[in-house]
């Protein structure tokens, strides 16, 4: 049964020696399943992983651990009250059980969920769950949100909004804020996107609240005032961007009107010092009922210039015609400068690519940060709303793997909600979790799965290219003006020209690994048999003021990515002439 509702707020409610590295879809696979995550309740409709979070070591054995939503449980004859539930990242076992701490029934509780760290000063990390739809005081869908310790599942602090009004939902979003009152706890950021504000209904509010003891330290408002605009719907602890020494927010209106364009939404960038307005981040393609900002997340610093970044989701933004085909934006944390753009690798219309982001560490080896996308409702293979997931390279943002639901199922909205696992399996590689909302699990639909997967360093396979086709020496010139020319050449089963993105690829000189200076714009290629052997080759040229090369270099090397999002690398000799002319 599909019960979309088309409200974010009810939001539901995926030559020479050229490398290879085997991931994506491929026989030899990037990322395993580490261990499956399923309802202690068996329950039909629980929607299990509504939310998800990585919680810290909770039972301190080295391992991080899950905390997991089930926004629709029934518990004690409450139906539809919501449950949340601790495993250990170690094998998946049940760690704690929480329940909502004021019983009843369509409390969503466990619709938001998060870990704030250690706030009561015990050694162990804290548990943040919000029920954005309880009953208080007599006000429907006001919101509550609850903070639990992670050492027993004890009951810490019940936060209320400080504007009572039916509603609210307040706990809607939820997210640990870092310390931004200087008490060295960690704080509290909380959305109550139908929050009324000087009389317009439903434009939302954000609060910031003291780890330590709960008190309201400051609320945020839209600064642009605006009924319906669901300022709060999607919040984010963002790093320090601004350089104070204090980590900053990032706030999602998602259902704005700008200029004149119907839920378009847009995003904006607090000081977390005091609460006031950095810069405002809009759609870099403008279109109505795109809901940008519906999902946020934080980056580490992915252009390297010392500042966190930030990750934006439109998931229904219209793209080359394709309705709710969604687009995800990355954005410099220093300046809100847009750094690139990802699109679904699989392009179709409703797939909802971006309706959960989350930045990830380094998941591939290379030492930065990468970005996990889920599109919940992607058709794969025939099965309608099956969903997926992708993982996207923070440098540049081209596609390192494509991540199915392992057991494909119809309606299983795999993707819906994804997050980081931290390392699972000690390799170094950051780990990841993607929750299949709607699984039908032995027999019973819509109860969901979570599952735990492993980044893996992939196997290399030799294909050949050749720097300088036709030029044995593969002589380049110092200052020289010329394009150099790089040949992939094709072989048996790689067929270079159709198979590689030439978006993706970057040439330069070889050394440390991020001394490959990447490129500006892509580079020229065309098909062409360089070596006469009847396959046909794909022959790129590069500016040899980006490829960087210098006296003394023997060897080029090229990077990128076939069309399926498999990395690819090579390496040649290469002959520097006129070394005299250029010294200086």
């Amino acid at each position: 049964m599909n019960q979309l509702l088309l409200s974010p707020w009810f939001k539901w409610m995926g030559g020479l020696t050229v490398l290879v590295l085997l991931m994506g879809a491929t026989s030899s696979q990037s990322h395993v399943v580490s261990f499956t995550l399923a309802d202690p309740m068996h329950q039909e409709n629980s929607q299990f992983g509504f939310a998800l979070a990585e919680v810290g070591d909770i039972n301190q054995d080295g391992k991080p651990d899950y905390l997991v939503g089930a926004r629709s449980q029934d518990v004690g004859g409450y139906e539809a009250q919501g449950q949340a539930f601790v495993f250990s990242g170690m094998d998946g076992s049940l760690l704690l059980t929480l329940n909502d701490p004021i019983p009843q029934a369509y409390a969503d509780f466990g619709f938001a969920v998060a870990g704030p760290g250690d706030i009561n000063g015990d050694g162990v990390g804290d548990l943040l769950v919000g029920a954005y739809a309880q009953r208080v005081a007599g006000n429907y869908a006001q919101g509550q949100v609850f903070v639990f310790s992670g050492q027993d599942g004890s009951l810490l602090q019940t936060l209320d909004t400080p504007n009572p009004q039916g509603y609210a939902y307040f706990g809607r979003a939820a997210a640990e804020l870092g310390d931004v009152n200087g008490d060295g706890l960690a704080d509290l950021l909380i959305g109550a996107p139908g929050q009324t504000v000087n009389n317009n209904e439903f434009q939302g509010q954000v609060l910031v609240f003291s780890g330590a003891d709960g008190e309201l330290l400051y609320t945020l408002n839209t600064p642009f005032a605006q009924g319906g605009a669901q300022f709060g719907a999607a919040v984010a602890g963002v790093g320090d961007v601004d350089q104070d020494n204090v980590p900053d927010i990032l706030v999602g209106a998602p259902t704005l009107t700008v200029n004149t364009q119907t839920s378009q939404g847009r995003a904006f960038v607090f000081s977390g010092a005091t609460g006031t307005l950095l810069y405002t981040l809009d759609d870099p393609l403008p279109h109505a009922y795109a809901w940008f900002g519906d999902s946020l997340s934080g980056l580490e610093d992915i252009n390297r210039d010392g500042v966190p970044d930030l990750l934006v989701g439109a998931p229904i933004q219209e793209v080359d015609g394709r309705k709710n085909q969604g687009q995800v934006f990355a954005f410099s944390g220093a300046d809100g400068q847009l750094l690139y753009t990802l699109n679904d690798p699989m392009p179709k219309a409703y797939a909802w690519f971006g309706y959960a982001v989350s930045g990830l560490g380094d998941t591939n080896g290379d030492g930065g940060p990468d970005i996990l996308v889920g599109a919940f409702r992607q058709e794969v293979n025939g099965n309608f709303n099956q969903g997926q997931a992708f993982v996207f390279d923070g440098a540049d943002g081209h596609l390192l793997m494509t991540v199915d639901d392992p057991a494909p199922q119809a309606e299983a909205l795999f993707g819906h909600t994804v997050a980081s696992a931290g390392d699972v399996n000690g390799d170094g590689l950051t780990d990841f979790l993607i929750s299949a909302l709607y699984k039908a699990v032995n027999g019973l639909t819509g109860q969901g799965q979570v599952f735990v997967f492993e980044s893996v360093k992939a196997e290399a396979k030799e294909v050949q290219i050749d720097i300088q086709p036709g030029n044995d020496a593969n002589v380049i010139y110092a200052r020289q003006t010329q394009p150099i020319k790089v040949a992939i050449l094709a072989s048996q089963g790689f067929d270079a020209p159709t198979v590689v993105d030439n978006t993706s690829l970057t040439f330069g000189k070889t050394g440390d690994e991020h001394s490959l200076v990447w490129r500006h714009g892509s580079p020229s290629c065309r098909a062409q048999d360089v070596n006469a052997d009847g396959k046909v080759d794909l022959v790129c040229a590069f500016s040899p003021l980006i490829a960087g090369f210098a006296c003394g270099d023997t060897v080029g090397i090229i990077k990128g990515a076939t069309l399926d999002g498999i990395p690819i690398i090579g390496q040649d000799f290469v002959t520097i002439k006129n070394c005299r002319l250029a010294a200086p």
